[in-house]
This record gives structure tokens, C-alpha cells and sequence, in this order.
């Protein structure tokens, strides 16, 4: 028998707006080269700027950020929000089996990759608020890839001679 456990902390990530709110002339406004980032408010609930639920579905407290006022950078800083715990588990099973005494040997071998099955999704920009400053209805909802596959079962049967 044998596995491996991986456990980490999960992965920094920024939230961005995807309009020159600042009016700085800036070509990198939209798109993945997004710069300008939200307010960060203390609404009730907000204790900290890392603003999320643990909750996958709807991961992101969009109550606690606002959009910057027209000529104002947003105070958010960058990588402020963390993605869940990353959590992996692998377990494999091996059974040695002589068939025709020491000329031939058989090795049946059971491998699970994520048994528990796991989603652990990918630190990623987000995109919070449109143009117009309303909240963007994807905010918080798992994005693709993961930083893992799903469940995996393999069986094999190994001839040694």
C-alpha cells in the first residue's frame, strides 16, 4: 500500500474592474492585463480585505467592495484574496502473486488519484464590476481549469518473468 497527501494553503488571487475608472490614459484597462482594482469597504460582515465566504458556489462578498468614484484608484490591494485550501490525496494498492514459481510472478496494482475528489480550483484575476460599476453576475462562481483532475481509478495487471 502506499499514498501521498498534499495539502496547501491556497493561492493568492486580485479582483479587477474593467474600466479606466482613474482616468489614466492607461491601455491596459480590460481584458487579462486588467489593472485597476476595486474599493475595499468595511460593510458589515467585511473584517478583513481577504472578503470571502468559503462557500465555492459563491465564494466572493461582493457587499464588501465598491466601485472607485469616477478619477480615483481603487484601494484593494494586489493578491488580497485567497483561494480554498488546496487538498489532494493519492492511494495505490499492489498485490504480488507467484503463478508458475519464480519464472513467472503477476503484480495486480490498484492506483486512485484524488480519492476524495477534491475541486481545487486555479488562483485567477476576477473581474468584479463592468464598465458601468454593476456587479458582474460570475463574481464568485468557480472558474476553469482546476489545479486538479477528478477522480481517477486505474487497474492494471503487471507480468514479470
Amino acid at each position: 500500500m502506499g499514498g501521498i497527501y498534499t495539502r496547501q494553503t491556497g493561492g493568492p488571487f486580485s479582483l479587477r474592474i474593467n474600466s479606466d475608472q482613474a482616468l489614466t490614459g492607461s491601455a491596459q484597462v480590460s481584458g487579462s492585463n486588467a489593472t485597476q482594482r476595486p474599493h475595499y469597504s468595511a460593510a458589515p460582515g467585511c473584517s478583513s480585505p481577504n472578503a470571502v465566504t468559503g462557500n465555492i458556489d459563491n465564494y466572493i462578498m461582493t457587499q464588501c467592495f465598491a466601485f472607485p468614484a469616477r478619477g480615483q484608484l481603487g484601494n484593494l490591494g494586489r493578491n488580497t484574496l485567497r483561494m480554498p485550501v488546496f487538498r489532494d490525496l493519492a492511494f495505490s494498492v499492489f498485490k504480488n502473486q507467484n503463478v508458475w514459481g519464480e519464472k513467472l510472478k503477476a503484480q495486480f496494482r490498484v492506483e486512485m488519484f484524488n480519492v476524495l475528489n477534491n475541486t481545487n480550483l486555479t488562483a485567477q484575476f476576477q473581474t468584479i464590476f463592468d464598465g458601468a460599476g454593476s456587479v458582474l453576475t460570475a463574481v464568485g462562481k468557480p472558474l476553469a481549469p482546476t489545479a486538479n483532475t477528478s477522480r481517477q481509478i486505474q487497474v492494471g495487471l503487471r507480468l514479470l518473468f
